[in-house]
């Protein structure tokens, strides 16, 4: 049945969207009639068109009751009777177009299901077909003369027409198994142009690097030299330790480590050059154990860059004071300190003491390794 426009409104000029309305309710039943568009906008002869229309609405009403609604009436419990009493039609229609609207919600939903299932499935296969790799790569950037290099960075090679190189960074990406980079492991990848001025080789492992989100955001101007220093599947966390094993420097070297909450200082006592790890532990606890030794005496460490080596089991030097995670645990084992490691990927070693010193504070090291 179709809804009808209040008389209350006949008589009001036309708006777009009773024009709309009429055209989508009332339009075709009005041509059958004879009638055209313009007898049906017109608000004088309109309310005559409508009550026409109904009128033969009202004749069908049985056919359309039977088609729209019986058989969901029927699902629902109701009875033809039902449907055609003035007194219960109301009630049934209602409730069979909630039923029909809850019906549709729980296809939704399981449509919705199903295919989250298929995507599961879907990304299972690809990571069979791609899988992902963890690729430990130094970036080495090319000086036209030797002069420009600064003076606290190193050469790390020259290439084969003399061009001195310094390395940038060492870094840790997931990556994408797209290819077999296993050929290019140890070998140094130039971005050199061949006599056809291309660089295949360079190229191609650009394009391998940049299925790492965080390779893509390196400045590739920089970026002259290219060493893959291995190759590790993603699944594989027998080799993922050996990084806890690694000397920590400053990151003008291979490794280097990162605290947000540091600001290290080469003027104050105790900061050596390229012992980035070192001076961390003794920036970051030195002043606790000034105080905690004012409180109690007991507590007679001195923590001081050489102290933390002898204590570690490494030897003091000047400069260039390498100290992996696993050795510096002596430290935070022997003072019930906390320690934690973070990496590009996300944490890669916590240790928590059973007991929390509760006299030192801070009682925690954050520290983040690229």
């Amino acid at each position: 049945m179709k809804k009808i426009i209040s008389t209350n409104n006949m008589n009001k000029p036309d708006s777009n969207k009773v024009i709309k309305y009429l055209k989508k309710y009332y339009l075709k039943d009005a041509q059958k009639l004879g009638y055209t568009l313009s007898d049906l906008i017109n608000t004088k002869t309109r309310r005559k068109i409508i009550e026409e229309i109904e009128r033969g609405d009202a004749r069908n009403i049985k056919k359309v009751l039977s088609k729209r609604y019986l058989d969901d009436a029927k699902r629902l419990g109701y009875k033809w009777s039902d449907l055609i009493k003035k007194e219960t039609r109301e009630k049934v229609i209602n409730e069979v177009i909630n039923f029909r609207m809850k019906e549709a919600i729980k296809k939704a939903k399981e449509d919705s299901k199903k295919q989250a299932k298929y995507d599961a499935k879907f990304k299972k296969k690809m990571d069979k077909i791609i899988g992902k790799q963890t690729v430990d790569v130094l970036i080495f950037q090319r000086y036209e003369d030797e002069k420009d290099i600064p003076k606290d960075r190193k050469i790390a090679f020259r290439d084969h027409y003399g061009k001195p190189y310094i390395m940038r960074f060492r870094r840790y990406f997931i990556v994408d198994k797209i290819m077999n980079a296993n050929r290019y492991i140890g070998k140094r990848i130039y971005d050199y142009f061949d006599n056809n001025g291309k660089r295949h080789d360079f190229d191609r492992v650009v394009e391998f690097l940049n299925t790492s989100d965080d390779f893509k955001m390196f400045n590739k101007d920089y970026i002259n030299c290219i060493v893959i220093k291995s190759l590790i599947d993603a699944n594989n966390t027998t080799e993922a330790n050996d990084l806890l094993d690694e000397d920590l420097f400053m990151s003008k070297e291979e490794h280097g480590v990162f605290s947000r909450y540091i600001n290290l200082d080469k003027r104050v006592r105790n900061v050596e050059d390229n012992s980035c790890y070192v001076k961390m532990i003794v920036k970051r606890f030195q002043k606790a154990f000034e105080q905690v030794h004012q409180q109690y005496k007991r507590y007679n460490f001195d923590l001081t860059t050489e102290t933390l080596c002898d204590l570690c089991g490494i030897a003091y030097k000047n400069e260039n004071i390498g100290l992996s995670i696993n050795k510096s645990l002596a430290f935070f084992k022997k003072f019930h300190l906390g320690l934690h490691v973070y990496g590009p990927f996300g944490s890669i070693f916590k240790y928590k003491p059973e007991k929390r010193n509760k006299n030192l504070n801070p009682s925690h090291l954050f520290i983040y390794i690229y």
